[in-house]
């Protein structure tokens, strides 16, 4: 009797589902202080709920800003500037969507799905001054972190912005959060027996009349904790440059009609997280993909989670503020843990099994005062890295570096008057390593790329023997600065 009344139990257990929290609604909070006492002078919180509009493909969220309340220690010195305002913010034109100048109880508005910005002015001795709220994400009736992908939750309910100030101009200082209030609840898998480890998309934007503009198709390989992003195919009626970018806009893959291959990764937050990508073409900008994870399950738009039997998800809608364009996008799990399913495109691609013997780099700052090639090769205890010859415009010395969060920082140096050298550098628990180039000349240095290592291979960047080569430019680690650096990294010898 026992051992039946156990089994129950279990089958019950495995077919009750999770509940995740879905939040709706959140509550802006600002408080603005003196520098030199940092006591609050001024303060005020307002609401904002979505939910979903379903006559309105376009702006298919209905936001409703309300309940704002606000504290002065002197009115008639320190006082709200109307209109507050809301922004629709993209790669391409940042549109003003909403203006309230809270004279009103609430404010009504459709917003499409996206990024939003939130402007509130405060008038302090008839100086007026706008500090940035953290930007959130809109999308399908649900409000989402947008600097860190993160999804609200009740045990973790806020987002807060660090501590902005005027205090060298003689203004104040401000320290802002947003806090989900609002929380409902949907039935998730607890589990998944599917575990996907490819997706592909591909997204076509086209006029009104049906004419395609321009088409892009990417794959998603998911290696440990992170996606190994590729685009493999871009299509345009007018040429032009296209960028395949997460929301945030620290994961780009960029690239044009004549060099349309292009590589970038985005390695997973620790918490459950929200992971869009836009392709941007031109002035438009539509989202391409759209992916969930909660605990260590990915979902698709809706919280439903990919399985054989329904491994897209497909989405036709008209493009926010693209003058009568219509965006048709699929994203679908085209390789399942075990089991290949229907794909999206058919792209010759080469398989990841491909053995890389040697990769290299080839670091140039836009300038052409400096140079960095460098080759790395793996062995049975480390990565050996040979600095094959730097180059400087002046008498200097240089040092590659890498950064991973369990061993911090391994370097490597070499100078214009020896300028080669071979170190090994240890293997990271973390598997991750952020390359820099940095010299005597510009000690701040440049980001080269981040290298992700797999049974010693790199496998990110994805690299075959059809697309060895990876490309990527960063700034100068310094404000202000004109300069750039481009790394080429490259697989020079497939097994």
């Amino acid at each position: 009797m026992i051992l039946v009344l156990f089994l129950i139990h279990l089958l019950i257990q495995d077919v009750i589902p999770a509940k995740a929290p879905i939040c709706t609604g959140i509550k802006f909070n600002s408080n603005w202080l003196t520098c030199d006492t940092n006591k609050s002078f001024y303060n005020y919180t307002l609401d904002l709920n979505v939910s979903i509009d379903y006559t309105n493909a376009t702006f298919p969220n209905k936001v409703i800003f309300s309940n704002f309340t606000a504290w002065s220690v002197d009115p008639s010195f320190f006082h709200p500037v109307p209109p507050v305002t809301f922004w629709f913010w993209s790669d391409v034109v940042p549109q003003e969507v909403m203006q309230w100048d809270l004279s009103t109880p609430s404010y009504t508005f459709n917003y499409p799905n996206g990024v939003g910005d939130f402007n509130f002015y405060l008038s302090v001795s008839d100086t007026n001054f706008d500090f940035e709220y953290p930007s959130i994400f809109i999308d399908s009736g649900e409000v989402f972190h947008y600097s860190n992908y993160g999804l609200f939750n009740p045990h973790y309910p806020c987002s807060s912005s660090d501590v902005e100030d005027f205090c060298d101009d003689g203004g104040p200082k401000n320290n802002q959060s947003i806090c989900c209030n609002d929380f409902v609840f949907t039935d998730i898998p607890d589990k998944s027996p599917e575990i996907c480890e490819t997706y592909e998309s591909e997204t076509m934007i086209s006029s009104q009349s049906g004419e395609m503009i321009a088409n892009l198709n990417a794959t998603f390989h998911v290696i440990m904790e992170a996606l190994n992003i590729s685009v493999i195919g871009f299509k345009s009626s007018r040429g032009g440059n296209y960028k395949f970018m997460a929301m945030i806009g620290d994961t780009s893959c960029n690239g044009n009609s004549d060099d349309v291959f292009s590589n970038c990764s985005f390695s997973f937050p620790t918490n459950d997280f929200r992971f869009d990508m836009s392709f941007i073409f031109d002035h438009y900008s539509t989202i391409a993909t759209k992916l969930i994870r909660r605990n260590k399950i990915f979902f698709k738009d809706g919280n439903v989670p990919f399985t054989p039997a329904d491994p897209c998800w497909k989405n036709t809608s008209p493009i926010p503020f693209g003058k009568g364009t219509v965006s048709k996008t699929k994203f679908c799990c085209t390789k399942f843990k075990g089991t290949v399913t229907a794909t999206v495109t058919n792209p010759t691609t080469s398989s990841p099994e491909n053995k890389c013997l040697k990769y290299s780099s080839n670091t140039n700052v836009t300038d052409n005062s400096a140079s960095l090639i460098v080759n790395y090769k793996f062995n049975n205890t480390g990565l050996i890295i040979e600095i094959v010859d730097y180059k400087d415009s002046a008498a200097s010395t240089v040092q590659l570096e890498a950064y991973s969060k369990d061993l911090f920082s391994q370097t490597c140096s070499a100078s214009t008057k020896n300028p080669q050298n071979t170190c090994i550098f240890k293997m990271s628990d973390s598997h991750k390593y952020e390359l820099q180039m940095r010299t005597s000349i510009l000690p701040d240095g440049f980001n080269m790329l981040a290298v992700i290592e797999q049974n010693k291979q790199f496998v990110t960047p994805f690299l075959t023997s059809s697309m060895h080569c990876y490309h990527e430019t960063n700034p100068y680690n310094y404000v202000n600065s004109k300069l750039n650096a481009t790394t080429q990294f490259c697989c020079e010898t497939f097994a």
